[in-house]
């Protein structure tokens, strides 16, 4: 069984209260809240006191329909972004779909109808941020980045007696045959990390799709300066790291925290013409062997389900990287036309082509941030 998002020593309070006022709830073990509303305001971490009852957590300004995360992968471009020949599968927690993810196949639908009911899914909303961030469609402005690609999803719940509660490495194994063999995906985003075990089953599966011609992207962990996870830390595996910007937060809010503290501490990365600001290394996050790029792993806002949330962790900067990549593939005809090993050749290849060194330390970000062109 793996985590998911969140961060070892913090609890994570998700709320909805539109007045940007939020009630406290007690963390048991964990020594800080994160406040994470999913009504428009920036997320807020504080150190939990029985005497604190509320906190307020700024409202988040800009376009939210086209979020400053998706103008960072889009500097680079004056084209449209398309990934409509391309196959994509997301593997990750059941979710109930919301409208702008009517599209999305659900791979094995009678076991999905069934766990539907039985474990009410629509309380799991990790998959679905995930499948958010990578093909939204509407019915409003936002969209996400490979919105027009197809998309299947499998379910990966490890169901325990108080119901799911993290990903089963056995239905991932499942999940990535599934989707490379059966379906013949071209990418597979992983948004979960089962730390450093050994999983040779899951590593054979990801080695067969390579060789069917398929690419899985995946987490790095969200173990401050711990080692990468399995999948992402696999030689056939695009392993995910997370940064932040300057300039996109206010400063009482996650992101902003962060930020101030690699400002203070001399470690922001270069700055370009249309960036928000500089690029940090999100200390929060694993790095080291198996780190190949990175992406946004805070300040993530993505509309689904009515709901507005500023997202953090590596799962979210995974389907960023496979969505920017998948837009990339989907306008290379030498890589739609081949096959096998080679199509999977070309698609790591086509990931060093479009990624772009951001000044901070390889062990931890990788080669730097892919952008689309």
């Amino acid at each position: 069984m793996s985590r998911i998002s969140e961060y070892s020593d913090t609890a994570l309070l998700q709320t909805v209260r539109c007045s940007g006022v939020y009630h406290l709830a007690d963390p048991g073990n964990a020594s800080l809240l994160m406040i994470s509303p999913l009504d428009g305001h920036w997320s807020k971490t504080v150190e939990y006191d029985p005497s604190l009852q509320e906190v307020s957590c700024a409202p988040i300004s800009g376009n939210i329909d086209v979020p400053w995360w998706q103008e960072l992968a889009s500097c680079d471009s004056a084209v449209a972004r398309s990934a409509a020949r391309l196959k994509i599968g997301i593997i990750d927690l059941l979710y109930e779909a919301p409208q702008e993810l009517q599209h999305v196949a659900f791979v094995d639908p009678d076991d999905w109808k069934s766990a539907i009911r039985k474990l009410n899914a629509g309380k799991q909303q990790h998959g679905q941020r995930v499948s958010t961030i990578v093909g939204a469609r509407g019915p409003d402005a936002f969209r996400g980045l490979a919105w027009d690609a197809e998309l299947l999803f499998v379910d990966a719940s490890f169901v325990g007696p108080q119901g799911v509660s993290g990903v089963d490495s056995a239905r991932v194994v499942d999940g990535v045959r599934a989707l490379a063999i059966t379906h013949g995906v071209h990418i597979i985003n992983i948004s979960c990390g089962f730390g450093q075990i050994d999983l040779p089953d899951l590593e054979d599966r990801i080695d067969e799709a390579a060789d069917a011609g398929t690419l899985c992207i995946c987490a790095g962990g969200n173990s401050g300066g711990d080692p990468v996870e399995i999948p992402a830390n696999l030689s056939t595996t695009i392993g995910v790291g997370g940064i932040g910007f300057t300039g996109v937060a206010p400063s009482d809010s996650v992101m902003g925290e962060l930020a101030s503290d690699a400002t203070k501490d001399g470690l922001l990365g270069k700055r370009y013409r249309r960036w928000p600001g500089r690029p940090f290394h999100d200390r929060r996050t694993s790095e080291g062997a198996g780190i190949d790029v990175s992406a946004p792993s805070m300040g993530v806002i993505v509309k689904s389900g009515g709901q507005i949330s500023d997202l953090s962790g590596t799962s979210f900067a995974s389907p960023i990287v496979a969505g920017i990549l998948a837009c990339e593939l989907s306008k290379d005809d030498s890589y739609l036309h081949s096959s096998g090993r080679k199509r999977y050749d070309l698609a790591r290849k086509k990931l060093v082509s479009i990624t772009r060194s951001v000044g901070l330390d390889p062990i931890k970000v990788g080669r730097g941030v892919p952008f689309l062109r």
